[in-house]
């Protein structure tokens, strides 16, 4: 089953890849990359940065709602190592989970670590759900009035996630009915997200934190969609940036579904889609995903090759200490 699962992501994305290719005037792919401005893309570069230590601040607040001590450094090397490893990773699950096993190493128990990755994407995706449905709805009002009735059954299910949300906090599952349900061989693993479980419930306790993290999601929302229209001004489009408050939240959105592999073929067709509605044509639009992934990877890849270096760097001290101790190593 994992492996259809797999290989549908792969032919989605495949399959979109190369209908965008078929339609792409390579003419005018080359005369967008000849006329980037550099200083653009390093504003863009300072502020993916920003944004990857701010992220790991927000995950912070949830750790310290629960009293977990991490150092901020590892938060935002593990954010570092997901980023990276993303354009390979199923979209979504799979940087999550890098992350994850990545910040165990903090000393803090898996359990902590996965259940506020659950409770961070949760509130993530909602939070920019809401601003897509604010931002695309205001201008579909506007000019697109025959979409509005397809924006009320979705705005219903929004309310219904966040429903969903709440109830989730709230009904308590019992681990040990399940438990006795299940093969003695499945109870390791009925342990092991039965802890996560037990922790993402303990943030029923912590509700002012978590609508802090929901607010503070949408200002990071809000730092992609800037990133992104400093990434178009770069490439010398006149795009204003209202015009991004109604488009990328939307793209962001609909990126993040876990139907691809590393958001390829997803994030350039929900470009092309979204981004025509302010003039943009197929090519200008996948230029403008194709310079994002380019500039997001140059951004990360400096602190993923530090963060490399020096993890090697404590391995062999720790190698050459054990060496001296142990004289059958010398």
């Amino acid at each position: 089953m994992k492996n259809r699962v797999f290989l549908l992501k792969v032919s989605l994305s495949v399959l979109i890849t190369l209908l965008i290719v078929w339609y792409l005037n390579l003419n005018d792919a080359w005369s967008i990359l000849r006329r980037i401005q550099i200083h653009y893309l390093a504003i863009a570069f300072l502020i993916i940065n920003a944004d990857r230590v701010f992220m790991a601040c927000k995950w912070k607040i949830l750790l310290k709602a629960k009293r977990l001590d991490s150092p901020l450094s590892s938060l935002i090397r593990a954010y570092y190592l997901s980023s990276f490893l993303s354009p390979v990773l199923p979209t979504t699950i799979g940087d999550d989970v890098v992350r994850g096993v990545s910040a165990t190493k903090t000393g803090i128990g898996s359990d902590n670590i996965f259940s506020s990755i659950v409770i961070e994407r949760i509130l993530g995706m909602l939070s920019l759900f809401l601003l897509a449905l604010l931002t695309l709805g205001f201008f579909v009002h506007g000019k697109y009035r025959y979409f509005e009735h397809i924006l009320i059954y979705v705005a219903v299910f929004l309310v219904l996630s966040f429903i969903a949300f709440y109830y989730s906090l709230e009904k308590k599952v019992s681990i040990g009915n399940i438990r006795k349900k299940l093969p003695d061989s499945s109870n390791k693993i009925v342990s092991f997200f039965g802890n996560i479980y037990l922790s993402y419930m303990d943030y029923r306790n912590y509700k002012k934190h978590l609508l802090v993290f929901f607010f503070l999601s949408m200002i990071e929302h809000l730092i992609i969609v800037y990133m992104n229209y400093v990434i178009i001004k770069g490439l010398g489009f006149q795009v204003s940036f209202v015009s991004m408050l109604y488009t990328i939240p939307t793209i962001m959105f609909l990126s993040r579904l876990p139907i691809s592999i590393g958001q390829i073929g997803i994030q350039e067709g929900a470009y092309v889609m979204l981004l025509s509605l302010v003039g943009l044509s197929l090519t200008d639009s996948v230029m403008i995903s194709v310079v994002k992934r380019v500039v997001i990877f140059v951004s990360v890849l400096p602190v993923f090759l530090f963060s490399l270096a020096s993890r090697q760097g404590r391995a062999w001290g720790h190698f050459s200490s054990v060496k001296e101790k142990s004289p059958e190593l010398r």
